[in-house]
């Protein structure tokens, strides 16, 4: 990760490089401040527990954009402990299969120490060592390797605030390769300028951001102000007002993903589910061709890809926690137990033999 040019890509390449980014020089885009835990950085609101978020290909049928199929990348989960801040974060494959889990600890103080990466195979490949001065403000990031070898250093420099005013990456041997400047508007970085191994203009990023904080652009320049790459994202959110869907353009102007989350808040992990948090389109975890659709006026709809199986009406026993499906075809009618687990429909038999997960679509 010798690279702090990081906007060049297509978003779903581009997204991998973000966090990683994040998770090395945390709390350098926001406001590096003892009062903001990591759900403030990452603009969350509410009592999460848990974020799960997918990255979706865009296909264009008809004229129309829709989510295609799962991307390979940009899939991930995040964990928050009770004082907000981040604990774990894990990378999946389009199969729901982990590539990467990063563990994430902190001292007394709330500051980070230390963050522990792991391969897919759980074996740990990485770790981040972080230095904090006396105001608590994160000075140092040290990466070291497999077998405890100092692969990286990530120096971060202050002025009198919390905000961080630009920093320095050193190579194994103390070399600086890259370092840059950041300005900042209010608790959120609008411009980092980084500068190459010479100290010579490298490229600049910009970031715009909604009246939710959220960002809407992202554009990128070189050396000679030309525009490299130019993000634009649109959102979709929840009563929390925390997005739940974004729709991202690339430079051209033309819907490069979509990127769903499924936010688990402190409330809603109990299991509880009633009639109208079912309604809605649920994908099967493992095959996402398969579906089910609930709508307001009792009738569902079962598919697969853009096909109707079955169809019907539905009824649910919160008390009981049954969900029956009412065929229009005969002996195609079936009865479920259920349990609503972080926001997963999870759908057994009554035998309890044949147990199905589905995901909020």
């Amino acid at each position: 990760m010798q690279e702090i040019e990081i906007y060049k890509l297509k978003y779903r390449r581009m997204q991998q490089k973000l966090f990683l980014l994040f998770i090395s020089l945390v709390f350098i885009f926001t406001g590096c401040s003892q009062k903001r835990n990591s759900l403030n950085e990452y603009n969350l609101k509410g009592d999460v527990v848990k974020v799960y978020e997918s990255t979706f290909e865009a296909v264009n049928k008809y004229g129309k954009w829709e989510m295609g199929d799962k991307e390979n990348s940009g899939n991930n989960s995040m964990t928050f402990n009770e004082s907000g801040y981040l604990t774990e974060y894990i990378d999946f494959d389009r199969n729901n299969k982990i590539d990467e889990r990063q563990v994430v600890s902190y001292n007394e103080n709330d500051n980070l120490s230390e963050a522990s990466i792991y391969d897919s195979y759980g074996k740990q490949k990485s770790k981040l060592k972080y230095t904090n001065d006396s105001k608590s403000r994160l000075i140092k990031i040290e990466q070291y390797d497999a077998d405890d070898k100092l692969n990286a250093t990530y120096v971060i420099d202050y002025e009198s605030s919390d905000k961080p005013i630009g920093g320095k990456y050193k190579n194994s041997d103390g070399i600086i390769e890259s370092s840059w400047k950041n300005e900042w508007d209010g608790d959120f970085l609008k411009l980092q300028i980084q500068y190459d191994t010479l100290g010579k203009l490298d490229s600049k990023t910009y970031w715009e951001r909604n009246d939710n904080s959220d960002v809407v652009l992202i554009k990128s320049t070189n050396a000679k102000d030309s525009v490299t790459s130019l993000i634009k994202i649109s959102y979709e959110y929840d009563d929390q007002n925390n997005w739940t869907k974004k729709t991202v353009y690339d430079t051209d102007g033309k819907i490069d993903a979509f990127v769903t989350r499924r936010i688990i808040y402190a409330e809603s992990a109990s299991g509880k589910l009633n009639s109208k948090q079912l309604i809605g389109i649920w994908k099967e975890s493992d095959n996402n061709d398969w579906w089910l659709e609930f709508k307001k006026d009792g009738s569902y709809d079962n598919g697969w890809q853009e096909q109707i199986k079955d169809f019907g009406k539905w009824e649910i026993d919160e008390e009981q926690k049954t969900l029956t499906l009412k065929s229009n075809e005969p002996g195609n009618s079936k009865k479920y137990s259920y349990s609503y687990e972080e926001q997963k429909l999870i759908l057994s038999s009554m035998e309890g033999k044949d147990r199905t997960e589905y995901e909020r679509r």
